[in-house]
């Protein structure tokens, strides 16, 4: 079952889930960046549970050190940018990459913040898969 799922999986162009996946991550880091100006307020990330500013602070920075590295790989993978760097190191981050947006899923499950599940619930499904997509293919 679980290689069927794979195969589909592989009918999805190799380009376009690169792209996708920068394209997404990239509004996260701007929808981070605004939250840390101050433009969007921190109740809405981190399942609304941040309690202060300070700590949306270290919070925000952290996401927003996550999702740089996130888009560094990828595009390493997509091969918009060359390093000699192992090719089993790049997919072994992005089957854990996969592996921690399908668990942001379920924490978006449990916001407190409806708009929060409602938006980024089907954004980090989508990643996830993506990022398995991605994971999956022998280009690098």
């Amino acid at each position: 079952m679980f290689y069927y799922h794979m195969r589909v999986l592989k009918y999805i162009n190799f380009k376009v889930a690169i792209k996708t996946i920068i394209v997404l991550l990239s509004c996260m880091l701007i929808y981070h960046l605004l939250i840390l100006s101050g433009v969007i307020s921190y109740q809405y990330a981190w399942g609304g549970r941040l309690e202060s500013k300070k700590q949306m602070l270290v919070f925000e920075s952290i996401g927003v050190l996550i999702t740089l590295l996130i888009i560094f790989v990828v595009a390493i993978k997509g091969n918009y940018i060359k390093l000699n760097i192992p090719k089993i190191l790049i997919t072994v981050l992005l089957w854990f990459f996969a592996a921690f947006f399908a668990l942001n899923t379920l924490g978006n499950l449990q916001s407190i913040n409806a708009l929060e599940t409602l938006i980024f619930t089907p954004i980090t499904i989508i990643l996830s898969l993506l990022f398995i997509r991605i994971a999956i293919d022998k280009n690098l």
